[in-house]
């Protein structure tokens, strides 16, 4: 550093403290040019995710899994009393290639888990003619409680919500498949077609068949052939089948665990849809058809909202981190797209 000094400062009349100065702001505008915006970025990604929850965006505070990932902000892990919550999203700037982030667990020892695996929603149905498509079906949900993990690697791949087509898959190692919901039967008049099968199924088109849902993951989507109806069908939800118009309700708990009190979730995570009047935070709702009554809202559960009678265009797409289906279109333009899903274990040593 004196070396430094003396032949490149010292005979131009700088100072120490100024040479110092110097080199910090060539420093930090160097660092600035080279990682520029990507680190900003990633750095208020991150914050507005997780850093107001005390949480640990890439950290694991948990001493007894190590997480493997290119994703630096898809996921986090935070201490709850003695157990371990760990939070696994979608990351669009890590896909795997298949419409999935991926990650690499690794359990130090056997331990006993509470898990939420959700799958990426459906979109909506494409339109070809003035006539109706169906909203997209929820992807499918699988919830276990108490579960034995034994010691070992584990990946972890979290889908996303599908654009113009089915859900992607979340899974569980070779433990456990959420599958994707159904994309949304397309309108063409007499052409029109069913909705597709998934983890829920996708709402049929013009006077068609709901897809159906997974046995335990989801329901099947809304039909409009019986009683005959010139609308789409309604994507099916974890909770119900969808209906004409109507996507299906998710769940806000299972087996009488109620999913925000027991994984510690809360509304600023961004995780689930949280709904203010129940205090509950729902996952996998199915995409709504056009003209439905309820036009104004997600299903519960994150699923695309309906566009109201007579106001034509794209459908509303599903909450992201929700495994919602997308909403279907109104006489003109593109489906709404499937929300991502998340994977979610709460855990401790056995």
């Amino acid at each position: 550093m004196k070396l430094f000094y003396k032949k490149h400062f010292k005979a131009k009349g700088f100072s120490l403290t100024e040479m110092s100065i110097s080199i910090l702001v060539i420093s930090v505008v160097t660092i600035m040019i080279i990682k520029g915006g990507d680190l900003r970025n990633k750095i208020n990604d991150v914050g507005n995710k997780w850093a107001t929850q005390g949480l640990s965006p890439g950290l694991e505070p948990c001493s007894d899994i190590k997480i493997n990932s290119t994703s630096i902000s898809g996921y986090f892990t935070n201490i709850i009393n003695s157990s371990c919550l760990a939070v696994f999203t979608y990351d669009s700037e890590e896909d795997n290639g298949s419409g999935q982030t991926e990650y690499n667990v690794q359990f130090l020892q056997d331990v006993k888990a509470d898990i939420i695996i959700v799958a990426g929603g459906g979109s909506g149905g494409l339109i070809a003619t003035s006539w109706e498509p169906g909203g997209g079906g929820a992807g499918g949900l699988i919830f276990e409680n108490d579960y034995s993990i034994s010691k070992g690697s584990y990946n972890i791949r979290v889908g996303n919500g599908g654009a113009n087509s089915n859900g992607k898959d979340s899974e569980f190692g070779n433990l456990f498949t959420a599958i994707g919901g159904g994309m949304g039967g397309n309108s063409s008049g007499s052409s029109s077609g069913n909705g597709n099968s998934g983890g829920s199924g996708g709402g049929g088109g013009f006077r068609r068949v709901g897809g159906s849902g997974i046995s335990g993951q989801g329901n099947s989507g809304g039909s409009t052939n019986n009683p005959v109806s010139n609308n789409g069908g309604g994507g099916g939800g974890s909770g119900t089948s969808g209906s004409i118009y109507l996507g299906g309700v998710g769940l806000a708990e299972k087996n009488g665990i109620d999913f925000k009190e027991n994984f510690a979730l809360s509304p600023e995570m961004n995780i689930g849809h949280y709904i203010a009047g129940a205090d509950k935070i729902y996952f996998s709702g199915g995409g709504n058809a056009a003209k439905s009554p309820l036009s104004g809202t997600n299903t519960y559960g994150g699923g695309g909202r309906s566009r109201v009678a007579n106001s034509f265009g794209s459908g509303f797409s599903a909450i992201p981190n929700t495994g919602g289906g997308g909403g279907a279109p109104y006489r003109n333009g593109i489906p709404g797209s499937g929300g991502s899903g998340v994977i979610i274990l709460i855990y401790e040593k056995l």
